[in-house]
This record gives C-alpha cells, structure tokens and sequence, in this order.
C-alpha cells in the first residue's frame, strides 16, 4: 500500500502542477478616478469628495472626502468569472473607517442579486492595499460598485485604484476613459412653431466648404434665447457647437457669427 502510494504521487503533484499552471493569475488595475460623486450637487463646496477627471486616465486619486452622505459610484465592463477586489488606498495613520460596498447590475437581463460588504480601512499612513472580498459575476455585462461611507471619512483616505485579480479563464474588467452623459439627439425646424421648451440645447450648424479656415472650433455657453439669435443670424450656414449657459453670452456669440457672415 506505501509503495502504491509514492508511485502515484508524482502523477498528482504533476496534473496539480499543470493546473496551476493553466490557471494563471490576471490583474485589471481600474484608475478610482473613474467614478462619479453621487448623490449629484451642483455646489463644488456641498460635494464633499474630490473626484479629478480627464485624461490620462490614470491621473489623479480620489481625495478629500468630507462627506459622508456622499458615495462613490463607478461603472465597469466585467466578463464572467470569481473576482478578488482590492482597494489600492492610504489612510492616516491611527484612523479605522468604515465604507459599505455594494455591487449591482446596471440592467434588468442581467440575472445577478446586489450584494453588499463592509469594508474596514485601517490606517497606517503609507498606501496598502485593502481588500473588499471575492465578487462572482455570472454574466458578462456593465456592473455597478458603490462605495458609501459608514463613519466620517475625515478627509482621512485617498483611493487610488481599483484591483481586481481573477483566475477565471478570459476574465477581464473594462473601464471607459472618460467620464461623459448621455446625449440625446433631435433635430427640428428652426422655422417650426416653438411649441415646447428645453432646458439644454446643442447647436450644429454646416460651414461652407473652405470657410472652416477662418473659424476655429468653438464650444460656447449660451442661453436658448441666444441660442435662437444663433438661428436667425446664421440660418444653419456655420458650423458651431453651442451648449445652454446664461443670456450673458448672447451679444458675443452675435458678434462672433456677424463676424463670419462677413466672411462668408
């Protein structure tokens, strides 16, 4: 019976080998810039965490946060698979908060329960990693993870990064480079009866081929009163970009398309 025993051993300690081999560790670093403060405000000062945005996407962290009735909401592409996620953060020294993770699908097709866990960071004033548990993702799709604050987060933590690992055979976890909304794109009549309102309007108008020489790009914040001086003046024959803004704009933007009607 020993002798059968260290005969087959080697055979195990051979496909267990394999394996491990096969099942190769995978690591998806998520920059925490990537998020969105929720709830909305548009007071910088009652936002109460500092979330930097643009690009390259891997500058900046999330800092400053003061307060707790505002979470942290970031949108990520996962395929199936059993994920370990950690939180790549520095906390002050001596200080323990208290943060609830809650992962959800972004849509109803995906068959997935939210699921909630508590996160401890405990602070030893270096960066470390913090670890929030495994995560199973049955369906590939667009998931949501929000981090909320349980006890005063004491401007006392600065999140880096996101870390998944997996072993799960083509794993993978996908960010967008930038944060952007919805657009949403009508179109109607600039001699059409002005039957309904709107908060926000986006402006294009075409340029004569050979004109764009003279105009650069322009984004500009105009009201819609402006917006439909825009109309009369130019008659669609420029093409500008224009987002809703404050009627303080509209003598600047008529004198900017004078100014190209002039050189047209």
């Amino acid at each position: 019976m020993i002798l059968k025993f260290f005969r087959i051993s080697p055979l195990l300690l051979f496909i267990f080998l394999c394996e491990t081999l096969n099942a190769q560790e995978k690591t998806f670093t998520i920059p925490a810039n990537k998020a969105y403060a929720v709830p909305y405000t548009p007071d910088e000062k009652e936002v109460g965490v500092s979330v930097p945005v643009g690009y390259p996407e891997d500058k900046g962290s999330i800092s400053n946060w003061t307060n707790k009735n505002r979470s942290i909401v970031w949108y990520l592409y996962q395929t199936a698979g059993t994920y370990y996620l950690d939180f790549d953060n520095t906390t002050a020294k001596g200080k323990n908060l208290t943060f609830n993770l809650k992962m959800s699908p972004c849509y109803a097709p995906l068959q997935i329960s939210p699921s909630q866990t508590q996160i401890v960071f405990k602070g030893q004033g270096r960066q470390t990693r913090t670890s929030a548990g495994s995560i199973l993702i049955n369906q590939t799709g667009y998931y949501k993870y929000e981090l909320s604050p349980q006890s005063e987060p004491s401007n006392a933590i600065v999140i880096h990064n996101l870390i998944f690992k997996s072993t799960t055979d083509n794993a993978h976890v996908n960010h967008t480079d930038y944060q952007s909304t919805p657009s949403v794109h009508i179109n109607f009549s600039s001699a059409a009866a002005t039957t309904k309102s709107y908060n926000w309007l986006y402006e294009e108008v075409n340029v004569p081929q050979g004109a764009a020489r003279f105009i650069p790009s322009i984004w500009l914040s105009v009201s819609t009163e402006a917006i439909s001086a825009c109309r009369r003046i130019a008659k669609q024959k420029e093409e500008c970009c224009f987002q809703y803004g404050t009627a303080k704009m509209q003598s600047m933007m008529q004198r900017l398309l004078n100014m190209i009607m002039y050189l047209l």
